[in-house]
C-alpha cells in the first residue's frame, strides 16, 4: 500500500497468518524503515500502533497510538493465554515413530523431532 504519513510517502504492507503477524513500512524520504514480525495471531492493530509509534518518536510528535499499542499488547497476551491453556503433554511414544527426516518436492526436506 502506498499512502501518506503526514504528508510524506508511506510505503507499507501487513499480513497475517495462523500464529504469526507481520508488518513492513517504510518512509522512504526520511530513509526510515521497521519490520515487524509476531507470533501471535490476530496482531496487526498492534504492529500497526509500533510502526507509528516509532515515526511519532522519529519526528517528536504527541503520542496518538499508545493507548491502541496498550491494547494491541492486551490481546495478544491473551491469545497467548488461550493458545497455552489448549496445549496438551506429548505421548513421547506415540509420537517416536514419525520422527525422522522426509522429503517432498514441493516442501522439500522436513526434519520432525522432539
Amino acid at each position: 500500500m502506498v499512502d501518506k504519513y503526514k504528508g510524506l510517502p508511506h510505503i507499507w504492507h501487513d499480513g497475517n497468518t495462523v500464529g504469526f503477524t507481520a508488518t513492513l513500512a517504510f518512509l522512504p524520504d526520511q530513509d526510515l524503515g521497521i519490520s515487524i514480525l509476531l507470533n501471535t495471531r490476530a496482531s496487526a492493530g498492534f504492529t500497526q500502533s509500533i510502526r507509528f509509534r516509532l515515526f511519532e518518536l522519529v519526528f517528536g510528535l504527541e503520542s496518538e497510538f499508545e493507548e491502541q499499542a496498550a491494547f494491541g499488547w492486551k490481546a495478544a497476551e491473551d491469545t497467548i493465554a488461550e493458545l497455552a491453556a489448549g496445549l496438551v503433554d506429548i505421548d513421547q511414544a506415540a509420537a517416536t515413530p514419525y520422527l525422522g527426516r522426509y522429503t517432498n518436492d514441493a516442501p522439500g526436506e522436513i526434519i520432525i523431532e522432539l
